[in-house]
């Protein structure tokens, strides 16, 4: 949960650059996916819109 009374959820698809986020007003939609991925119920995130955030986690040292 974050500051503003939103829930923030995060996967990944093997590597970081299979790394995803969306975010919810709804604990219930929460509560469900995060459930439905501990079960492995197939569709636990097509409730949501998720966004790639790799770039998130990428190395922006050159040196």
């Amino acid at each position: 949960m974050r500051e503003d009374n939103t829930f923030q959820l995060e996967y990944r698809e093997g590597t970081a650059a299979g790394h995803y986020q969306t975010r919810t007003v709804s604990r219930e939609k929460a509560v469900a996916a995060v459930l439905g991925w501990v079960k492995g119920v197939p569709g636990w995130k097509a409730a949501f819109m998720w966004n790639n955030i790799a770039s998130c986690f990428e190395d922006c040292d050159d040196g």
